[in-house]
C-alpha cells in the first residue's frame, strides 16, 4: 500500500529516463564547488537555528528532476544530505533528509524532511533517489570521515557498509540476499542508535564491533522511519 502511494504521489527521473515530450532544461552544467555553497547558503534559510547545523553531503550532484503531488515538475541540479538543527525549544531535532534544487546559479528548491519516525516524502524521495543509483558518491574531501565497516568473513553479520556522519552512521552499502535487505535496510538511511545506544560520534569500525558482539535481534533506531529489527546471519 505504501509503496502504491509513493508511486501515484511522487514522480522522479533523471537525464537517463525514458523520453519525454520536451526535451527537460535542467540548467547550465555547475561543478561541485559552484553548487554546495549555493546549497548551503539556501538550505540554512529554511533552518530556525542556522548556527547550529549539522550537515552532511555524503553525495555529489546530478542532473535530476522532480515532482511531488500535483505541483509543478522542477528540475536542475540536485544532492541529498542529512541535517541536524536546533530547534525553538533550544534542543536539536534530530537527524532529516534534505535536498536542494540549483539551475543557473539559483537555488530553485529546497526540501527539508521530518526528523520524526511518521511517514516523510523528503525521506521518500531522498531514498528513492539514492536507490535508483542516481546521485556519484561525494569525494573523500567532501566527507571525510567516510568509512566502511568491515564485514568479517565466516561470521554472522547484517550485511551493511556505514559510513560516518554527524548524528549516527549513514547505510552506504547493503549486500544483496543479507539480514539487512530482508528487513528492509536501505543504502541511504541514518541509524542513530543499536539497541538504545546512542552512536552519535561512534566509528564505523567500533559500531561493527558493537554488531559483532551483540547476541540475538538488534534494534536500530533510523531517521524519518520506525526502528527496524534484524538478527545477523552468515552470508
Amino acid at each position: 500500500m505504501r509503496l502504491a502511494l509513493i508511486f501515484l504521489i511522487l514522480t522522479i527521473s533523471s537525464s537517463a529516463d525514458a523520453k519525454e515530450a520536451a526535451p527537460i532544461d535542467y540548467g547550465a552544467p555547475i561543478t561541485w564547488e559552484e553548487y554546495k555553497p549555493i546549497a548551503e547558503r539556501a538550505l540554512l534559510s529554511h533552518l530556525i537555528d542556522p548556527a547550529s547545523a549539522q550537515i552532511s553531503w555524503p553525495y555529489g550532484i546530478a542532473r535530476i528532476s522532480t515532482k511531488v503531488f500535483f505541483g509543478p515538475r522542477i528540475s536542475g541540479w540536485l544532492t541529498c544530505g542529512t541535517v541536524n538543527s536546533k530547534n525553538r525549544m533550544g534542543g536539536y531535532a534530530g537527524q532529516s533528509f534534505f535536498y536542494v534544487t540549483v539551475k543557473d546559479g539559483q537555488a530553485i528548491d529546497v526540501q527539508v524532511g521530518s526528523s520524526s519516525n511518521d511517514f516523510d516524502i523528503v525521506t521518500t524521495q531522498c531514498q528513492n533517489i539514492i536507490k535508483k543509483g542516481m546521485l556519484p558518491q561525494a569525494t573523500k574531501t567532501e566527507f571525510a570521515q567516510a568509512t566502511d565497516a568491515p564485514i568479517p568473513p565466516g561470521q554472522p553479520s547484517l550485511g551493511v557498509g556505514f559510513v560516518q556522519v554527524p548524528d549516527g552512521l549513514y547505510v552506504k552499502d547493503v549486500v544483496p540476499g543479507s539480514a539487512a535487505e530482508k528487513v528492509g535496510i536501505l543504502q541511504g538511511m541514518v541509524v542513530t542508535a543499536l539497541n538504545g545506544v546512542s552512536i552519535k560520534g561512534v566509528e564505523p569500525s567500533v559500531a561493527a564491533a558493537m554488531i559483532r558482539s551483540t547476541n540475538g535481534p538488534i534494534t536500530l533506531s533510523v531517521v524519518g522511519h520506525a526502528d527496524i529489527v534484524v538478527t545477523k546471519q552468515l552470508n
